[in-house]
C-alpha cells in the first residue's frame, strides 16, 4: 500500500514537470452552463481538445478568428452525471490525453435551486453541475469537511444531485472549490411553530434556531429584550424569562444567524381562581380573584370587559384590587341553571381558558369558634334548620340539633365532643369549604350574657394542656384588644378535665368576640351583653304607642344613641311637639302616626334585636270624597284616612248599600285608598257607602257631552260628531242657527245626524257645534270639514280617527236611511250601464278603420329609407312597414288604475284622440 502511494505521488510530479515544460495556456474567457463548457483561448495558446474521465470523453469542437480560439464541449445529462475522479487533458486536437487537467481550469460548479440546509444539520440535497471535479469531500471555509453520501467511484450515483452529511450551523457559510470558486449559502429561514407560557417562562418551539446565545436576537412586542434573559436556546426550542400581568396578546419573533423568523402572537389570558357565591333569588356583587383580570393600565379606559356566569350577565365590571368586581341580577327562575356554572371573561376578544365553577347560593365558611361547648360556624348560604347537613371527618352527624339563623349566615350545633377536626356544610347538595377545629381546648361561661353594666362571670375551661396548668387564663376583647386577667377559684385540683376562673368583664353592650388563652392553649368564642325585655305593646291615651318592659339598665344607652326604636319599618324618632318618646325604667312610648300600620317593634342595642313585639293598629276612615264626577266607563271613590296598610288594603272592599254591590278597593299610600265603580250615566247619583264600619253619602255627577270634531258629507249631508261622553238620551243636536235630524248613537265616541239645509253653507264655515244630552249641554267652536273629501284623500275614519270607527258610523247611518241609499245606488248603476253600452258600440264599429286609417297616416310621415351599397337610399317594403306598424300598435302602455276600472267619458275631439281610445277599448274588450 506504502509503495502504491509512492508511485502515485512520483507520477503526479513527473506530470507536473511536464505540464510545466509545455507552452503555456492562456484563457481570455470562459462559459459554463448545463448544456455546455466553453474556452476562449489566445488563437496562439494551447488548448483543450478533448477530457478524458473514466467513464466518458468530452471533446471539443475549435472555431478560430484573427484573434481568439472558441472551444465547446457540448454536455448532455447523462455525460454531466459521468464528470468525475481525476480528468486527463488533451491539448492541441492530440488523439492522446497525457496530463492531468489543471485544477484552475475547472469548470466552475453550477449550483441549482437554492442550497438552504437546516441549522441542525442532517443528510441534505445539494443539486447542479460540475459539483465534484477534483473532490471527494465539499469544503467549507475555511476548513470544514462536509462528507458525500455514497461511494463517488460508483456507476450508480448521481453527481448532479448529491446528498452532503451536513453537521449544523448557523449563519452565512461559504463552499470553496479547487478551482477557488466560491458559493456562499445561508441556513433555512427560522420558523416559530407554537408559543407557551408559564407565569415566568415564554416557550417557543419550532426549527432552524441557532443554538448560540450570541447568533440570536429575540424580540417580544418589537423590542429586542436582553440576551441574559435567554434561558435555553437550541435549533428546536427556545426559552426566555419573562412576565405579563395583564390580559394581553404578545407578540414574538427571533432573528437567527441574521435571518428573520415569523411572527406569531400569544394571548395572555385571565386567569380565575376563586370567586364568591351570592343568592339566586336576591343576586348581589360577585368578585373575581386571579391573574391578568384586566389589560394594561393605558387601555383599561377604552377596553372591554365582559363577565358570563353560565347564561347569566354580570353588569357593571369593574376592576379594583387586583379584583373583578360586578352585579348579577336577583332571578327568580327556579328552574333555571344554579350550579356549577362556567365563569368565561373576556377582555377585548381574549377569554380564560380555565373552567372556574359558579354555584348560587353555595355554602361558605369564614370562620369557626366553640361557645359553650357549642362549635359555631360563621359564613353565608347556610339553608335552614331541615336541609342543612353537618359533616364532622366526612361523617354525617346523624340527630345533630342544627340550628341556622334567619340570615343564613350561622349554624350552632352541639357535637357530642369537642375535638379536632374538620367540618363541612352541605346545603342542597352544595359542599361549602372546609373549616378546621385545631385544638380540644375550649370554654363554657356563666352567666352566659353579662350585664350592659358589667359583671363578673365564671369561665370553666376544659381541655387544658399540662403544660398550661400553671398559666394565668388571659381574655382579649377583639373590639379593642382590651386583656382581662382571670383569677383562679381552685375549685378543682385536677386541671385535666376542667378548672374554674373568674373575669370581670367592663361596661358594653352587643356581641364580643374574643381569644382566651392559657399558655399556649387557645379558644375563640364570644358573648352576648343582656338585652332589654319587652312585654307588650298597646295604643294608650292621647294616640301614643306604649310598650312595657324592663329597661332600667339601658337607659343611659339609650341617651347615648346605642337603642334604637324600630317600628313599621321605620327608625322612632322624636320630632313631635308637645309628644315626645319616653325611655324609662318600665315604659317605652311614641306618638301614633298616621302612617304607621301593624307591625313589629324591636329594639337595636348595638347591632343586637329584642325578639319582636306585634303592635295591632287598626285604619281609621276621616271621610268619603263627595261631588265625583265619572265619565262614560264609570270612576273611582277615594276613601280619606291614616294607618292604611296595604297588605289589609288590597283585599277589602267597599260595600255600596244604594245597589247592594261591593267594589274592591286599591291601597295608595297610609292615607288614601281608591274603590273603582263602575257605574253608567247620564244621570247624577247619590250612594250610600260603608268601609270599615265607616258610613257615607256620596254624589256622583257624570261629565257633559265633549265634543272633540265635527265632519260633514256634502253629498248626503250626513254630520258625524265625534268626542266622549255620549249617551243614547240626546236631546238636541245644532250646527250654528241650524239643527239637526235623524240623530243616531253608535257609541259613547261617536254620534250621527242629517243636516237638511244646503251642505255649501256648513262646509268649511267656523260654526258653534252643540249637542244636549239628558239636559247636560256640552259644545265647541269647529270648522266643518267635508268628510267625503277627507275620506277620499287619507282613505282613514272622520277627524283623524281609525277607519274600522268611520266604518261603524256609516253603519248606522246606513241601517237608519237604508231606502235612500237603495235608490240612489240603484239610479247610478243604470246611468253607468247605459253610458257603457252607447260608449262599447261607438267604438266596436269605429275601431278597426280607425287602426287602418293610422297605419297609413304613419307610413306616410315616417316613410323609413335605408342605403344601397353605392350610398343610395331606397324605400323599404310596404308590407315589412306595415308589418311595424301593428307590431308597434299592438301593446299600447297600460292605462293608470282608475281607467282601467272605468273607460273614460271625455269628449273626442280630433281623430288622433278617438284612435288612442279606440285602440284602448279594443284591449279591453
Amino acid at each position: 500500500m506504502k509503495n502504491l502511494l509512492f508511485f502515485n505521488i512520483l507520477i503526479s510530479i513527473f506530470i507536473i514537470v511536464i505540464n510545466c515544460q509545455l507552452d503555456p495556456i492562456i484563457i481570455k474567457g470562459s462559459n459554463f452552463t448545463k448544456n455546455s463548457i466553453t474556452y476562449i483561448f489566445d488563437k496562439n495558446s494551447n488548448y483543450f481538445s478533448k477530457w478524458e474521465f473514466t467513464d466518458v470523453d468530452l471533446p471539443f469542437s475549435c472555431t478560430n478568428n484573427t484573434v481568439i480560439r472558441t472551444c465547446v464541449g457540448s454536455v448532455n445529462e447523462t455525460m454531466a452525471k459521468k464528470f468525475k475522479g481525476q480528468v486527463l487533458n488533451c491539448i492541441n486536437g492530440a488523439s492522446e490525453c497525457n496530463s492531468f487537467l489543471w485544477k484552475d481550469y475547472y469548470p466552475q460548479p453550477i449550483i441549482e435551486g437554492e442550497f438552504k440546509p437546516p441549522t441542525k444539520g442532517g443528510y441534505v440535497t445539494i443539486q447542479g453541475y460540475y459539483l465534484v471535479f477534483g473532490i471527494t469531500k465539499f469544503t467549507i471555509l475555511p476548513s470544514t469537511k462536509v462528507p458525500i453520501i455514497g461511494d463517488l467511484e460508483s456507476s450508480t450515483i448521481d453527481i448532479t444531485n448529491l446528498t452532503l452529511d451536513y453537521k449544523g450551523g448557523c449563519g452565512a457559510r461559504t463552499f470553496i472549490w479547487p478551482n477557488n470558486f466560491n458559493y456562499t449559502f445561508n441556513h433555512q429561514k427560522p420558523n416559530i411553530s407554537s408559543i407557551s407560557s408559564t407565569d415566568t417562562k415564554l416557550i417557543a418551539n419550532g426549527s432552524n434556531f441557532c443554538n448560540t446565545i450570541d447568533s440570536v436576537a429575540i424580540s417580544i412586542e418589537g423590542i429586542k429584550i436582553d440576551k441574559s434573559n435567554i434561558t435555553l436556546i437550541d435549533h428546536e426550542i427556545f426559552e426566555i424569562s419573562y412576565t405579563q400581568p395583564y390580559c394581553k396578546t404578545v407578540s414574538l419573533y427571533i432573528i437567527s444567524g441574521g435571518l428573520e423568523s415569523n411572527h406569531i402572537s400569544i394571548d395572555y389570558k385571565p386567569i380565575l381562581n376563586s370567586v364568591n357565591s351570592v343568592s339566586k333569588k336576591y343576586g348581589g356583587l360577585i368578585t373575581i380573584a386571579g391573574s391578568r383580570l384586566s389589560p394594561p393600565p393605558s387601555f383599561l379606559s377604552n377596553s372591554t370587559i365582559v363577565v358570563k356566569i353560565g347564561t347569566y350577565d354580570c353588569k357593571n365590571v369593574t376592576y379594583l384590587n387586583q379584583q373583578l368586581i360586578c352585579t348579577i341580577d336577583p332571578n327568580d327562575n327556579s328552574n333555571g341553571d344554579s350550579v356549577n356554572l362556567p365563569i368565561k371573561l373576556t377582555i377585548n376578544s381574549i377569554s380564560n381558558d380555565n373552567n372556574l365553577l359558579f354555584s348560587f347560593d353555595q355554602p361558605c365558611i369564614t370562620n369557626i369558634i366553640i361557645i359553650q361547648g357549642e362549635v359555631k360556624l360563621i359564613g353565608k348560604f347556610f339553608g335552614t334548620n331541615e336541609t342543612t347537613q353537618i359533616f364532622i371527618n366526612d361523617v354525617q352527624q346523624i340527630n345533630l340539633k342544627i340550628n341556622v339563623n334567619d340570615q343564613q349566615t350561622t349554624i350552632l350545633f352541639k357535637p357530642n365532643q369537642i375535638i379536632k377536626s374538620k367540618i363541612n356544610v352541605i346545603v342542597n347538595g352544595l359542599t361549602s369549604n372546609t373549616a378546621e377545629i385545631t385544638s380540644t381546648f375550649y370554654s363554657i361561661q356563666n352567666p352566659i350574657s353579662p350585664s350592659v353594666n358589667g359583671q363578673i362571670v365564671n369561665i370553666t375551661l376544659y381541655n387544658i394542656n399540662p403544660s398550661n396548668y400553671n398559666s394565668i387564663p388571659i381574655i382579649t376583647l377583639q373590639s379593642d384588644k382590651s386583656k382581662i386577667s382571670g383569677i383562679d377559684l381552685k375549685n378543682s385540683t385536677d386541671y385535666s378535665k376542667q378548672h374554674t376562673y373568674s373575669f370581670t368583664i367592663p361596661k358594653g353592650c352587643g356581641r364580643n368576640e374574643y381569644s382566651l388563652s392559657i399558655g399556649n392553649d387557645t379558644n375563640l368564642s364570644e358573648f352576648d351583653y343582656n338585652l332589654p325585655i319587652v312585654n307588650n305593646c298597646s295604643i294608650g291615651i292621647n294616640q301614643m304607642i306604649e310598650c312595657v318592659g324592663q329597661y332600667q339598665d339601658f337607659i343611659d344607652l339609650y341617651k347615648n344613641g346605642k337603642i334604637k326604636i324600630l317600628f313599621s319599618g321605620a327608625i322612632i324618632v322624636d320630632n313631635i311637639p308637645n309628644k315626645p318618646i319616653k325611655f324609662t325604667n318600665s315604659l317605652i312610648s311614641f306618638p301614633l302616626k298616621p302612617e304607621y300600620g301593624s307591625s313589629e317593634l324591636k329594639l337595636e342595642v348595638c347591632n343586637e334585636f329584642t325578639l319582636p313585639i306585634k303592635v295591632d293598629i287598626s285604619p281609621t276612615v276621616d271621610y268619603f270624597q263627595t261631588n265625583l264626577i265619572f265619565n262614560a266607563t264609570g270612576g273611582s271613590i277615594l276613601i280619606i284616612g291614616k294607618n292604611f296598610v296595604k297588605e289589609t288594603i288590597d283585599h277589602s272592599h267597599l260595600h255600596c248599600i244604594t245597589n247592594n254591590l261591593d267594589y274592591n278597593c286599591t291601597f295608595i299610600n297610609f292615607s288614601t285608598i281608591s274603590c273603582p265603580m263602575n257605574i253608567n250615566g247620564p244621570n247624577d247619583k247619590s250612594l250610600e257607602v260603608v268601609f270599615n264600619n265607616k258610613h257615607g253619602n256620596i254624589s256622583i255627577n257624570f261629565y257633559p257631552p265633549l265634543i272633540s270634531n265635527c265632519t260633514i258629507s256634502k253629498s248626503t249631508g250626513l254630520l258625524i260628531i265625534t268626542g266622549n261622553e255620549f249617551y243614547k238620551q240626546i236631546n238636541n243636536i245644532s250646527i250654528g242657527d241650524y239643527n239637526c235630524s235623524n240623530i243616531s248613537f253608535i257609541n259613547s265616541s261617536y254620534i250621527t245626524c242629517l243636516v237638511e239645509q244646503q251642505t255649501n253653507l256648513i262646509i268649511d264655515k267656523l260654526l258653534f257645534v252643540n249637542v244636549i244630552i239628558n239636559g247636560k249641554s256640552g259644545g265647541k267652536e269647529l270648522t266643518i270639514y267635508n268628510h267625503d273629501l277627507i275620506n277620499s284623500k287619507n282613505n282613514i275614519g272622520i277627524g283623524g280617527e281609525n277607519f274600522q270607527a268611520s266604518k261603524n258610523v256609516k253603519k248606522g247611518f246606513i241601517e237608519k236611511n237604508g231606502w235612500v241609499i237603495a235608490i240612489i245606488v240603484i239610479g247610478v248603476i243604470l246611468v253607468v250601464g247605459l253610458v257603457l253600452n252607447i260608449k262599447f258600440k261607438l267604438y266596436s264599429k269605429t275601431s278597426r278603420i280607425l287602426l287602418k286609417n293610422r297605419i297609413k297616416k304613419n307610413f306616410k310621415k315616417n316613410k323609413p329609407v335605408k342605403k344601397s351599397k353605392n350610398g343610395n337610399s331606397i324605400n323599404q317594403s310596404n308590407d315589412n312597414i306595415l308589418h311595424s306598424s301593428i307590431d308597434s300598435m299592438s301593446s299600447p302602455p297600460l292605462p293608470p288604475p282608475q281607467s282601467r276600472l272605468q273607460p273614460s267619458i271625455s269628449p273626442i275631439n280630433s281623430i288622433d284622440d278617438l284612435d288612442s281610445q279606440s285602440t284602448y277599448n279594443d284591449q279591453l274588450v
